[in-house]
């Protein structure tokens, strides 16, 4: 499977990162299956981090597969196992914003 940006909605986001319990970033966009994280660190397509974010005070952590990389910026990365609640956090965070975006 490619890359897509598309292939469901973004909300653009700013919420810390630590990428296998060693390295600080930042999520810059979320969708229901996945995000994009600015990061400085090369990693290699196809491999799986495990991600921990923090959003609205609450960290929670996850692994995540990594399916664009562009090198010295940042990477995309997928959730193929996401577990329901965080999955359920996302979804009410991209409700939330999209809400908003509305008003």
């Amino acid at each position: 499977m490619g890359y897509s940006p598309e292939r469901k909605k973004r909300i653009p986001t700013h919420a810390e990162v630590k990428i296998n319990n060693a390295y600080l970033a930042e999520a810059l966009d979320i969708s229901e299956d996945g995000m994009y994280i600015f990061s400085p660190h090369t990693y290699v397509p196809d491999s799986v981090v495990d991600i921990a974010v923090t959003i609205n005070g609450d960290t929670t952590s996850f692994s995540g597969k990594i399916i664009h990389v562009q090198a010295g910026v940042g990477f995309g990365v997928s959730f193929p196992d996401i577990p329901d609640e965080v999955a359920g956090l996302f979804r009410e965070i991209l409700k939330d914003a999209l809400k908003e975006q509305e008003d």
